[in-house]
């Protein structure tokens, strides 16, 4: 990948036209990235399928 952040964006982009619900975190911290992996769990726990898409180098 040449860039991980348009890889996002255009991922991010695509699944919403799809009607997905999408949450977009772009060069976040570890704690923001925490935080994110938290609340996509609990949203997962309520029922339903997820994806988690992550583009970067760590």
């Amino acid at each position: 990948m040449k860039n991980p952040v348009n890889d996002a964006r255009d991922l991010s982009q695509a699944l919403g036209e799809l009607g997905f619900a999408v949450t977009t975190k772009l060069n976040s911290s570890h704690k923001e990235m925490f935080e994110a992996v938290r609340d996509f769990g609990k949203e997962l726990a309520r029922g339903g399928v997820g994806l988690f898409f992550y583009a970067g180098l760590r």
